[in-house]
C-alpha cells in the first residue's frame, strides 16, 4: 500500500506538470494569435526603410573614419601617461614588498624564539610535576598493597582455632564463601557500575553455575551434619529420660541408698545445663544453614527461569529464521521471473530501435541527395543557418544546465524533507526486514534508476523534439507529455513496457520525437537524438530556423471553451490509464500472466511502418509558399545582420572612447588625491602609532603585576598541599606503629600460650568450666578483632576519601596554574607582536616621507604637463560630444526601426508554425479515430472520473452530470456535450462531441476553425 501511495503521488506530480505546460503554452499561443495579422503590412514598409538605411550607413562610415583617426591620435598621448604612471607604481611597489618581507622575517624569527622558549618551559615544570606524581602515586600504592596484606594475615589469624570440628569447619567454610563473595560482589558492583553494558550472556550463566555448584559443595556436608545432630540430640533426650526415671525406681526397692539421688541429681542437672546449650547452639546454627537453604533455592529459580527464557528465545529466534529462509527463496524466485521477462523486453526494444534506425538511415540519404541538387549560394545559406542553429542550441543546452542544477536542488530539499517520513517507515518495519531485504534492494535499484533517468530523458526529448521541429510547439507538447508518462511507468517493469508499447503504437505518426523518447528509455538514446538533430538540422531547413528564444518567451492565454478542448482526455490517456492499474495489480501480484493485456500485432507495426515511409516522402517535399517564404526571411535577416553589425561597431567606438576620455580624467585626479592624501596619512600615522605605544607600555605594566599575583597565589596553595602531606604522612606514620606492637602483642600472647602447660581436664565438671571459658574467649577476642578491623577498615576508607581529595585538589592547582601561564604568555607574545608593529611603522613612516617629497616634485612636472593636455582634450571632448549626441539619435531611430522587423520577422515565423501545426494536429486526430475502430467505444459510467474534454473532476454521488457521446461513446459534461445530430430513421437528435460533430456534419465548419488545434 505505501509504494501505491507513493506511485499515485509521482502520478500526480507529474499530471500536475502537465497542466502547468499546457497552460504556458495556452498562454504562448493566445499572444502569438495576437501578433499574426499585421506581418504582411509591416514587411512591405520595412523593405523601403531598409533602402534608406543602407544610403546612411555610406555616410556613417565616413564619419566613422574620421574618428577614428582622432581616437590614434588621442591613443598615443594616453599611452605616454600610462607609461610614466606604471613606472611610478612599479618602483613604489618594489619598497614596499621589500619592506614587507623584511617585517615578515623579523616576525617569524620571534614567533620561532618565543615558541622554543614556551616549550622548553613547559616541558620543564611538566616532566618536574610528573616526575613528583609518580613518586607519591607509587609510595601510596606500596603502602595500600602492605595494610591490605596485613589486614588479611589478621583475618586468617583469627579464623584458624587449634581443634576444628565438623560445626567449626561447616562454620569457617561458609565464612570464606562470604568472605569470597563480598569481595566478588563488591569488585563486580564497581565493575558493573562502570561497564554494564558489556557484559554478555555466557559470562552471567558461568557465574550463576559457579555458585550453584559452591553453594552445593556448602550446603550437602552441612545437611549431613545436621542429621547426625538430631541424631546425638534424640539420642541424649532418651539417656536424659532414662537417667530421670532409674532414681525413682532406686527409692523404691532399695530404701537403703539414700545418698545416690543426691548425686545423681547433680550430675541431672549439670548434663541437663550442658545439653541446653548445646540445643541452643544447634538451633541458631540450624536456623543459619536454613536460611543459606533458602537463598540457594531462591538462587537456583531464578537460574532455571532464567535458562527457560533463553531456551524460548531461541525456539522464536529459530522459528523466524526458517520464516525469512522460506520468504528468501521465494523473493529470489521472482527476481530471476523479472529478470527473465525484462531481458524479453530488452530484446523486443532492440528490435524496434534496429527498424527506428534503419527508416532514419533511409531518411537522411534522401536528405543528402537532395542537398546534392542544391546550389552553392544555397549550401552557404544552409551553413550559415546550422551554425546560427549550433550556437541556438548551446544557449539552450546552457539554460537546460541551469534548469537541471535547479531540479537537483528542489530534488535535495524534498528528500531531505522526506528523510522523517522514510525512517518512521524503517522503524514500522524493523521487525520484518530481514523477510523484505532481496525485495527491496530489487526494487530500490529499479526506483534509483528510475528516479534518476526520468529527467534526462525528459530533457534529452525535449531538446531533440525542438531541434527537429523548429517552432512547432504542439509536437513538443506530445514529446513531454510522453516522457512524463514514460517517468511514471519508471517505477515498475511491467508499466514501462505496456506504456512504451502504447506510445509507439498510437504515436508513430507524428514523428520521430516519440520514438526518441520511448528508445531513450533503453540503452541507444545517443544514436536516435543525433539522428533527430541530424534531420531538423538538413531537411527543414531555414523555413524553421527561426529565434526560437524569443518565440519561447511570448505568453500565451486561450479561452476556457479552449482550455477545455485542448485538456480533454484522449481515449489513448485512458487506456494508459488502464495499462498502470494493470501494471501495479501485476507487481502486487508477480505470479500473474500476461493475459488481457492489449499488445502491438504484426498486421499493425507492418501498417505503422508503411505510414512512417508515407510521412516520410510528405515531408521531403516543401511547397512554393514555404520557399518564398524562406527566400524572404533570408533577405530581412542578412539585411538585419548588417545593420546590427554597423550598430554594434559604432557603438563600440563611443564606448571605448568615452571611457578613454574617463580614465584620463580618473589618472589625474587620482595623482593630485594622491599626493594630498601621503602627507595626511603620515601625520595619522604618527599620531596613532605613539597612542598605541602608551597603551602597549599600560598592558605591560598589568600584565607583569598580575603575573606576580598568580605567582603569590600559587606559592601558598603549594605550601598548604606541603602542609597536608605531610599531616597525611604522620597519620600513616601512626597507624604503622600501631600495627607494629598489636603484631608484637600477638606473638607474645602466642609464646606464652605455647610455653603454658596444658593438663587435661579429668571430670565432666572441669571439662564444663574449661568449655565455657574458652568460650568466653573466644567471644571477647571475637569482639576486639571485629572492632578492631571496623576500626582499621574505616580509617583505610578515610585515608583513601583524603588521597582523592587531595590528588583532586592537586590537579585543579595545576590547571589554574597552567591556564595563567599560557594566559601570561599569549600576553608576552602580544606584547612582542606591538613593540615589532611599532618599529616597524616608525620606519614605514620615515620611507613615506621620504616619498613624499619625490611624489611632490614629480607632481609639479606632471602638472605642468597635464594643464597642456587638458586644454586638448577639451576641444576634442566637445568635439567627441556633438558627434555622441548626433549618433545616439540616429541609433535610436534604427532601434525603433528594428524592433519593427523583429515583430514582422516574429508574425511570419508565426504563420509558418501554423501551417506545420494544423497539419500536424490533423494527423494525430485522424490516427486517434483510426485506433477508437480497434477497440470498444463506449466508456463505462464508474472507470469514468472526469470529463473526457475539459478533465473537470464529477461529483461521486450525481450520476446526472456524465453525458455519453452517442458516437464515440465517451463521458463528457453538459457543457462540453452542447452539439447534437440528427440520426435514425426517425430523426432523433443525438447529443455529440465537437470532433464527432465535425466528422458528422459535412456543412459544419472544423472544430479547430475557431480554438487552437491540439496534439494532445
Amino acid at each position: 500500500m505505501e509504494q501505491e501511495d507513493i506511485a499515485n503521488a509521482d502520478v500526480d506530480t507529474l499530471r500536475s506538470r502537465v497542466e502547468e505546460l499546457q497552460k504556458e503554452k495556452n498562454e504562448m499561443e493566445k499572444d502569438f494569435a495576437q501578433k499574426r495579422g499585421k506581418f504582411k503590412e509591416i514587411f512591405l514598409a520595412k523593405e523601403e526603410e531598409l533602402r534608406k538605411e543602407h544610403q546612411k550607413r555610406g555616410e556613417y562610415q565616413q564619419t566613422v573614419d574620421s574618428l577614428q583617426k582622432q581616437v590614434q591620435t588621442l591613443q598615443a598621448e594616453v599611452d605616454d601617461l600610462k607609461t610614466t604612471n606604471t613606472i611610478l607604481e612599479t618602483t613604489k611597489q618594489d619598497e614596499v614588498d621589500e619592506i614587507r618581507r623584511k617585517c615578515q622575517e623579523e616576525i617569524a624569527s620571534l614567533q620561532a624564539i618565543m615558541k622554543e622558549a614556551a616549550r622548553d618551559a613547559s616541558q620543564a615544570t611538566a616532566s618536574k610535576y610528573e616526575s613528583r606524581f609518580e613518586e607519591e602515586r607509587s609510595r601510596w600504592s606500596r603502602y595500600q598493597e602492605k595494610m591490605e596484606q596485613q589486614l588479611q594475615e589478621l583475618k586468617e589469624k583469627m579464623a584458624e582455632p587449634k581443634e576444628e570440628s565438623v560445626l567449626a569447619s561447616v562454620a569457617k567454610s561458609l565464612r570464606m564463601v562470604s568472605m569470597g563473595a563480598s569481595p566478588s560482589s563488591t569488585t563486580t558492583s564497581t565493575s558493573t557500575s562502570l561497564s554494564t553494558e558489556d557484559e554478555n550472556l555466557e559470562a552471567h550463566m558461568k557465574k550463576a553455575q559457579e555458585e550453584a555448584e559452591m553453594l552445593r559443595s556448602v550446603v550437602m556436608p552441612m545437611e549431613k551434619e545436621i542429621t547426625s545432630l538430631k541424631e546425638k540430640l534424640r539420642l541424649s533426650q532418651d539417656r536424659i529420660r532414662e537417667l530421670e526415671g532409674r532414681p525413682r525406681a532406686a527409692t523404691v526397692s532399695d530404701p537403703t541408698s539414700v545418698e545416690v539421688p543426691t548425686v545423681d541429681t547433680g550430675i541431672r542437672a549439670s548434663t541437663s545445663e550442658v545439653l541446653l546449650k548445646e540445643g541452643e547452639d544447634l538451633g541458631e546454627k540450624v536456623r543459619e544453614l536454613n536460611h543459606y537453604l533458602e537463598v540457594e533455592k531462591s538462587s537456583r529459580t531464578d537460574l532455571e527461569m532464567y535458562v527457560a527464557v533463553l531456551n524460548t528465545q531461541k525456539t522464536v529466534l529459530q522459528e523466524d529464521a526458517d520464516k525469512l529462509r522460506s520468504e528468501l527463496h521465494d523473493v529470489c524466485r521472482l527476481l530471476e521471473e523479472e529478470k527473465r521477462k525484462h531481458a524479453e523486453l530488452k530484446k523486443t526494444w532492440e528490435l524496434a530501435n534496429d527498424q527506428f534506425l534503419e527508416s532514419q538511415r533511409l531518411m537522411l540519404a534522401d536528405l543528402k541527395r537532395m542537398s546534392g541538387v542544391l546550389s552553392e549560394e544555397q549550401q552557404r545559406q544552409v551553413q550559415e543557418l546550422q551554425k546560427q542553429d549550433a550556437e541556438r542550441e548551446a544557449q539552450q543546452k546552457r539554460i537546460q544546465q541551469l534548469q537541471q542544477m535547479r531540479d537537483e536542488q528542489e530534488r535535495l530539499q524534498q528528500q531531505q524533507q522526506s528523510t522523517p517520513r522514510a525512517k518512521e517507515l524503517v522503524g514500522e518495519q524493523s521487525d520484518s526486514s530481514a523477510t523484505s531485504t532481496p525485495t527491496q534492494e530489487v526494487k530500490s535499484q529499479a526506483t534509483t534508476t528510475s528516479s534518476l533517468s526520468p529527467p534526462a530523458v525528459v530533457k534529452s526529448q525535449l531538446s531533440s523534439s525542438k531541434t527537429s521541429l523548429g517552432s512547432s510547439s504542439a509536437r513538443s507538447s506530445t514529446a513531454s507529455i510522453s516522457t512524463q508518462k514514460s517517468e511514471e511507468s519508471a517505477h515498475s517493469p511491467s508499466t514501462e513496457e505496456a506504456i512504451i508499447r502504447r506510445t509507439q503504437s498510437s504515436s508513430c505518426i507524428e514523428g520521430d520525437t516519440l520514438n526518441v523518447g520511448s528508445m531513450s528509455l533503453l540503452e541507444r538514446p545517443k544514436s536516435a537524438e543525433n539522428l533527430a538533430s541530424s534531420q531538423s538540422s538538413e531537411e527543414f531547413g531555414p523555413f524553421v530556423s527561426g529565434d526560437e528564444d524569443r518565440v519561447s518567451q511570448l505568453s500565451f492565454t486561450l479561452t476556457e471553451a479552449q482550455q477545455k478542448a485542448i485538456t480533454a482526455q484522449t481515449p489513448e490517456n485512458e487506456e494508459v490509464q488502464t495499462l498502470v492499474a494493470a501494471a501495479k495489480a501485476s507487481s502486487s501480484e508477480p505470479s500473474a500472466s500476461m493475459v488481457g493485456k492489449r499488445l502491438v500485432s504484426d498486421k499493425e507495426w507492418e501498417w505503422l511502418q508503411q505510414e512512417v515511409k508515407a510521412a516520410r516522402e510528405k515531408l521531403g517535399r516543401p511547397c512554393d509558399m514555404c520557399s518564398n517564404y524562406e527566400q524572404q526571411l533570408q533577405n530581412v535577416q542578412e539585411s538585419e545582420k548588417d545593420v546590427r553589425d554597423t550598430m554594434a561597431k559604432l557603438q563600440s567606438d563611443l564606448e571605448r572612447e568615452q571611457k578613454n576620455r574617463e580614465k584620463r580624467e580618473k589618472n589625474m585626479e587620482e595623482l593630485e588625491e594622491s599626493v594630498k592624501n601621503a602627507g595626511q596619512d603620515a601625520q595619522q600615522q604618527l599620531t596613532y602609532f605613539t597612542f598605541k605605544h602608551e597603551e602597549s607600555e599600560k598592558f605591560l605594566t598589568d600584565v607583569r603585576q598580575q603575573f606576580l599575583r598568580w605567582q603569590n597565589d600559587t606559592t601558598e596553595q603549594m605550601k598548604l598541599l606541603v602542609e597536608s602531606r605531610e599531616q597525611v604522612y604522620n597519620e600513616l606514620q601512626r597507624l604503622q606503629r600501631e600495627n607494629d606492637s598489636l603484631q608484637g602483642k600477638y606473638t607474645l600472647h602466642k609464646s606464652l600460650q605455647q610455653s603454658e602447660g596444658f593438663v587435661m581436664p579429668q571430670g565432666l565438671e572441669e571439662l564444663q568450666t574449661l568449655i565455657s571459658r574458652y568460650r568466653q574467649n573466644i567471644l571477647t577476642v571475637k569482639t576486639s578483632a571485629e572492632h578492631m578491623e571496623d576500626k582499621l577498615r574505616s580509617e583505610i576508607m578515610f585515608l583513601k576519601d583524603r588521597v582523592k581529595a587531595e590528588q583532586v585538589a592537586k590537579d585543579n592547582i595545576e590547571e589554574t596554574l597552567s591556564s595563567d601561564l599560557d594566559v601570561a604568555r599569549d600576553e608576552m607574545v602580544k606584547l612582542q607582536n606591538i613593540k615589532t608593529d611599532y618599529d616597524k611603522e616608525k620606519t614605514e613612516k620615515t620611507e613615506l616621507e621620504a616619498k613624499l617629497n619625490e611624489l611632490q616634485q614629480s607632481k609639479k612636472s606632471i602638472e605642468t604637463k597635464s594643464k597642456q593636455v587638458i586644454t586638448a582634450l577639451q576641444q576634442q571632448v566637445e568635439e567627441l560630444t556633438a558627434l555622441k549626441t548626433k549618433l545616439e539619435a540616429e541609433v535610436r531611430d534604427l532601434r525603433v526601426k528594428i524592433q519593427g522587423l523583429q515583430a514582422d520577422l516574429d508574425n511570419s515565423e508565426a504563420v509558418q508554425r501554423d501551417f506545420v501545426k494544423l497539419s500536424q494536429s490533423l494527423q494525430v486526430q485522424l490516427e486517434n479515430i483510426r485506433q477508437s475502430e480497434n477497440e470498444v467505444r463506449w466508456q463505462h459510467e464508474e472507470d469514468a472520473t472526469g470529463c473526457h474534454q475539459c478533465k473537470q473532476p464529477f461529483q461521486p454521488k450525481k450520476k446526472a452530470t456524465k453525458h455519453h457521446c452517442r458516437h464515440c461513446g465517451k463521458i463528457f459534461c453538459n457543457d462540453c456535450l452542447s452539439k447534437s445530430v440528427q440520426s435514425g430513421p426517425n430523426m432523433r437528435p443525438s447529443k455529440v462531441c465537437d470532433v464527432c460533430y465535425t466528422i458528422l456534419v459535412n456543412d459544419s465548419a472544423p472544430y479547430f476553425s475557431t480554438t487552437p488545434p491540439t496534439t494532445a
